[in-house]
């Protein structure tokens, strides 16, 4: 049990560790040289653990994984806002649409 929460705190704690960049970035309206392709990613992996850790029906590996996946959603949308090339916007949307049909679908 205690690794188990040391897991949740440590995924965690590397899940919110974008967030000062983002929030940095939002305040100064540009992500600048942040590449925002790696968020969708973040999102989605998290999705798919939160998914496999209920059917295991594994609290810990759902604790370590939901928030993150909420902050990676975050990031993806923060970032949809500043970005200000319509290509790379539709890059990074479609990427996040493929990625979730990945997961919906396996």
């Amino acid at each position: 049990q205690l690794l188990g929460v040391v897991g949740i705190v440590l995924g965690n704690v590397l899940g919110f560790s974008n967030l000062p960049a983002i929030l940095d970035a939002r305040r100064q309206g540009s992500l600048g040289n942040k590449n925002a392709l790696v968020f969708p990613f973040l999102c989605v992996n998290c999705v798919s653990w939160c998914m496999y850790s209920v059917a295991k029906k594994d609290v810990y590996m759902f604790g370590g994984n939901v928030f993150v996946a909420l902050m990676g959603l975050f990031y993806t949308t923060s970032s949809l806002g500043l970005m200000n090339c319509p290509q790379e916007r539709l890059k990074l949307e479609g990427l996040l649409l493929l990625l979730l049909l990945i997961v919906a679908f396996v």
